[in-house]
């Protein structure tokens, strides 16, 4: 018993996928592809969370207007605990394709 009410890793996937989605490709995502997810501490009820977001690859898709962009996401909590890190692969729209 943790003592605390424990958030389902999914609610918590479902946050840090949110959080990052209007700064960074509010009108470029096209598909999300894929994951790999690595849990590493629980995450709690009462717990604040941020994402931190690095870019570890880009190349254009077979369509030039397209690419793909994987990104390592570390979802950390208030005492600078990471919860979890997960590296989606998306597809994107491509600078100079219809206006992004």
């Amino acid at each position: 018993d943790a003592g605390q009410r424990v958030a389902p890793g999914a609610l918590g996937y479902t946050f840090a996928e949110g959080l990052p989605m209007q700064a960074t490709m509010p009108h470029t995502g096209f598909a999300f592809l894929g994951l790999d997810l690595k849990i590493e501490h629980p995450l709690f009820a009462s717990d604040t969370i941020h994402v931190e977001l690095e870019v570890i690859g880009a190349r254009l898709s077979q369509s030039a207007r397209r690419g793909l962009v994987r990104t390592r996401n570390r979802v950390v909590k208030q005492y600078s605990t990471v919860v979890f890190t997960h590296t989606p692969l998306r597809t994107v729209k491509c600078r100079g394709a219809g206006g992004a």
